[in-house]
């Protein structure tokens, strides 16, 4: 505290007995750039309301003879601030505004920038001092001196936030989005390898679980593929692989390897990108986000190129705040930079206007058309200005600070400035600001008239959204459900199949047995009752419907194939015959199966076993 009160008096001492003298005795051409809670002229707008003329200091058809009197730019936090100094220097100063910038400055800058066109003006000699929000860019440091630094504005990336968004069917899939599609491809491959490979080393030796194939007795058996094929699929959530030999175990190994790693990986992606979804409160969370997805960042056309570092960043100059947030606003980039002060005004307290170009399909979107014929338009934000039927109040609280902590962009705001005047306007700044001036006047002029109006947006979930897991529930709910319809179906069948026997049963008991009294013997009777019971049998089967009979084909093909999925002897296997199949012929014995290896010794070891048991006479 010492040194500071040390170098204020050391200032003022400066000051009083070698520079102020000098700058008193002349006039200083001073420029007013006007913006609002910036540098105001309250004065003027009183009085050009009073004419009933529209305000505009900046326009020499419009401007009111107060806009040139010097110490009516009091307001605003720079121009209260900068009256306080311009006061305690003594300085006769001759109040000027954009109206009265020559044309000099038309060859050398053919810029939009008023700030920099006022920085060239002061380097040709016809401006002593520009008051404004000035950045001190190495542009404009390069043409003329800047006074020590008012304040550092803190630059701030935007972006809109996320609006809720209703269920949609791509939300069933987003459960396969942590792996792309190429990825899921190669999984697929692996399911039909494994099973090529489980299916040809294991089920020679493990009959019980696989139909493999038998040397000598033709192709392999396809049920055993699926069979083994269905086992690698759900191996990739349960694994469990028949493994009784040693090729088998070590296919086993390679698979679950395979599963470990994808399974692991899938589960890690999976609970990152659920996480990161439903965190999310704006199109972009980082300047990489931008990058990354290849959109467009929105920037003044002064904003100096080497603050932001990034590689790849597509830039959209811009010649005015309003202008940006409002191609922001409709999507024509996906993120911004703007200043604390202007995250204030126009997006949370929304208390400024925006002027932009009235024609949608202009192909920049700045503050005045690309066609000078067509006229710009005013987006009023203040819901207490813009009228009851206004649609712009509060129209950027949809613009939301992304909060990315790995963007630091800050710039000093100062003032373009003679050369010869620097250093006394540079200590007269300096004593104001140690005093604490200027931070009261931002906290009158800018903090106090601007509270925030928008809502804050909501913290973002920590956990995962119904929304998030609904493919999860959906198909592993539909799985479970042909399970039942496939059991519902079963019971159907058998449920018709009994009451189609028991129909049948019931005809051929109720046969007269007319055949016994006319004496053609057992013979006869047992024709005529055996014509008699298929008659009635055909008749119940013409009367089952076409649904029926699906139902009836579709189990008596499911039993088929369990009884080759757990027939032991495999394609050799001889099925039970079925109603339409005839009986084998006793006389024309089925050979035996031949033998896997080791399998007959089983069999010897299972003949000595039941001979040397007693037998049990029941």
């Amino acid at each position: 505290m010492g040194r500071l009160s040390f170098a204020f008096l050391a200032g003022i001492i400066f000051l009083s007995w070698n520079v102020l003298p000098g700058v008193c005795e002349e006039e200083l051409r001073i420029v007013f750039l006007e913006t609002d809670f910036v540098v105001v002229n309250p004065t003027a707008k009183t009085a050009a309301e009073k004419r009933g003329l529209k305000y505009n200091c900046g326009d020499r058809s419009l401007a009111v003879p107060e806009c040139f009197v010097a110490s009516n730019w009091n307001r605003g936090w720079i121009g209260a601030f900068m009256d306080m100094v311009i006061k305690d220097m003594g300085i006769k100063a001759i109040a000027m505004t954009k109206a009265n910038i020559s044309l000099a400055t038309s060859p050398a800058y053919t810029g939009g920038s008023s700030y920099t066109r006022c920085a060239w003006e002061v380097k040709l000699g016809n401006v002593d001092l520009c008051v404004g929000d000035f950045w001190e860019t190495s542009v404009r440091r390069d043409l003329v001196s800047f006074t020590t630094a008012l304040d550092q504005d803190t630059m701030f990336l935007v972006t809109r936030a996320v609006k809720p968004e209703p269920f949609k069917t791509e939300n069933i899939l987003a459960i396969f989005k942590p792996f792309e599609a190429s990825v899921w491809l190669i999984i697929l491959c692996m399911f039909i390898f494994g099973a090529l490979a489980l299916w040809f080393v294991e089920a020679p030796y493990n009959t019980d679980e696989l139909e493999g194939f038998r040397p000598g007795q033709g192709p392999p058996n396809i049920e055993g593929l699926v069979q083994a094929l269905t086992i690698t699929t759900t191996g990739f959530v349960n694994l469990q692989l028949p493994a009784s030999t040693w090729p088998a175990r070590m296919v086993a190994l390679g698979y679950g390897f395979f599963v470990f790693i994808a399974g692991s990986s899938y589960t890690a992606s999976l609970a990152s990108y659920m996480v990161s979804t439903s965190a999310q409160l704006g199109d972009v969370s980082t300047l990489t986000d931008v990058v990354m997805l290849d959109k467009k960042l929105c920037v003044l056309d002064t904003l100096p190129p080497g603050l932001i570092t990034n590689q790849g960043v597509s830039r959209v100059p811009m010649d005015n705040y309003g202008a940006m947030l409002e191609k922001l606003y409709l999507g024509g980039c996906i993120a911004a930079v703007v200043g604390k002060m202007e995250l204030l005004t126009y997006i949370r307290a929304s208390t400024r206007n925006v002027t932009v170009c009235a024609d949608p399909l202009d192909p920049l979107g700045q503050t005045a058309c690309v066609d000078r014929s067509v006229p710009s338009k005013v987006i009023r934000l203040n819901p207490s200005t813009c009228g009851d039927d206004c649609t712009g109040a509060r129209r950027y609280c949809e613009i939301i600070d992304t909060k990315d902590s790995d963007f630091e962009v800050s710039i000093a705001t100062a003032l373009p400035v003679r050369k010869s005047l620097e250093p006394a306007l540079s200590a007269a700044i300096l004593a104001r600001k140690l005093s604490g001036d200027l931070s009261r006047a931002q906290q009158a002029e800018i903090y106090d008239p601007n509270p925030n109006l928008c809502p804050l947006p909501e913290e973002p979930a920590q956990g995962m959204s119904l929304k998030n897991l609904a493919g999860t529930y959906l198909i592993g709910g539909g799985i479970m459900l042909v399970g039942v319809l496939m059991r519902a179906g079963n019971l159907l069948t058998r449920t018709l199949r009994s009451s189609r026997h028991a129909s049948g049963d019931a005809a051929e008991d109720s046969a007269p047995a007319e055949d016994a009294g006319n004496g053609e013997g057992a013979a006869g009777m047992n024709r005529g009752g055996g014509g008699k019971a298929a008659a009635a049998a055909n008749g119940d089967t013409q009367a089952v419907s076409p649904f029926s009979k699906s139902l009836l084909a579709l189990d008596e093909l499911q039993r088929r194939l369990e009884r080759l999925a757990h027939t032991p002897s495999g394609l050799g296997a001889v099925s039970a015959p079925t109603a339409s199949e005839p009986s084998p012929s006793p006389t024309a014995p089925t050979p035996p199966p031949a033998s896997l290896p080791g399998q007959e010794e089983r069999r010897r070891g299972s003949r000595s076993s039941e001979a040397s048991e007693p037998s049990v006479n029941v």
